[in-house]
């Protein structure tokens, strides 16, 4: 089986299985159920239950009856779809961006936590406080390199927290800053500055063109669809090639 094929099939959230019983079906055209599973090393207590799984998203069609045996749909639509998924879900990001924007820009800002700060380095005073809590990972969207993320960074290290970065336009002054304590990659993501810690919380920057003007910053704890949203666009970035 060609494990690229598998792990493109898997970015597009097909489980193991089906990502291997697709790839088999690539490679042979058509099979029955028995050599499927075989070839994809699906359990035979599974490998029907991943046929139907398949078949219900219409990205295999079953031809012949005794034995049944199957084939892989339409590729080009295949992907297709996929992409359009895709690109669903970034829409989606999208807009909740767009909310949390107005949020921040009109008076008596609601939420978990909507602050307006005077000047960059009170923002990342506030972001450092926050990334500083993690226990288990920090996830983070920005192309700002400062030392007092550098710091928290390190000591987040020694405590054997993870943290993962992804820059937008900056990688390699980050990769100079941070790379002793983080992992960095690059993906064209809006110029976000956005942190998810412990897959729980979401801290957003919302900054203004220079240093000393007005800042904005969301802090969101008790808002699991919003994390989970900015969490999935960060491993789809994470796992795509710039």
């Amino acid at each position: 089986m060609n494990k690229e094929v598998i792990g493109l099939f898997k970015k597009f959230g097909l489980t193991h299985y089906e990502s291997s019983a697709l790839a088999v079906l690539i490679e042979n055209n058509e099979l029955n159920a028995s050599d499927i599973g075989r070839l994809a090393e699906v359990p035979k207590t599974r490998v029907y239950d991943v046929l139907e799984k398949l078949g219900r998203q219409n990205l295999i069609l079953k031809v012949g009856t005794t034995p049944k045996r199957y084939k892989i749909g339409n590729i080009d639509e295949i992907f297709e779809r996929f992409l359009e998924k895709k690109e669903e879900e970034i829409k989606e990001l999208e807009r909740e961006i767009k909310k949390i924007k107005k949020l921040i820009s009109g008076a008596g800002a609601k939420g978990d936590r909507i602050l307006k700060v005077r000047g960059r380095n009170d923002a990342l005073e506030i972001i450092k406080e926050e990334l500083g809590k993690a226990k288990k990972e920090v996830k983070g969207f920005t192309d700002i390199s400062h030392h007092k993320l550098e710091k928290t960074f390190k000591k987040l290290n020694q405590k054997n927290v993870e943290i993962k970065l992804i820059s937008h336009l900056n990688k390699n002054a980050l990769e100079e800053r941070y790379g002793k304590y983080a992992k960095i990659r690059e993906f064209p993501h809006l110029g976000l500055h956005a942190f998810i810690v412990d897959g729980k919380k979401l801290v957003l920057g919302l900054y203004g063109e220079n240093e000393e003007e007005e800042h904005g910053l969301a802090i969101y704890n008790e808002s699991p669809k919003m994390v989970h949203n900015f969490s999935k666009y960060f491993d789809y970035a994470w796992g795509s090639k710039s």
